[in-house]
């Protein structure tokens, strides 16, 4: 093990989205609203291109908690900015279920649908 500590640093990759090509990686918590509960938040994404251009998508999320650790959510979602995946409004609906709770030594688990449909101008 000393012999390990000695090769020196070991470089990982640093682009989380390098891992696969063509497949976005998303990273969140596997946490649901509890059953019965209804809970609204806000969500804001900005992206901004090597070259500088932006896009800035943002809007409010009516999350609720069903039965079985599933929450249904739905998110219209305005989107701005001068990068070319820019086309106006998107309204989303999302199904989360979260199949493992956090135990002592594996992490919490869920799996999400999610579906988005552009709406308004803009496209």
């Amino acid at each position: 093990m000393f012999a390990w500590c000695l090769m020196g640093p070991v470089h990982a990759q640093g682009d989380p989205q390098g891992l696969s090509a063509n497949l976005p990686v998303r990273l969140k918590d596997a946490f649901v609203t509890p059953s019965g509960h209804v809970a609204l938040q806000t969500a804001e994404r900005v992206s901004i291109a090597g070259d500088g251009r932006y896009s800035a998508r943002g809007g409010p999320a009516i999350k609720l908690g069903l039965p079985g650790r599933i929450e249904l959510s739905f998110a219209p979602a305005r989107q701005f900015g001068d990068a070319s995946s820019v086309h106006g409004n998107l309204a989303g609906a999302e199904v989360e279920w979260n199949f493992r709770q956090q135990g002592r030594y594996v992490p919490a688990m869920l799996i999400s649908l999610i579906r988005q449909e552009p709406y308004g101008g803009g496209h």
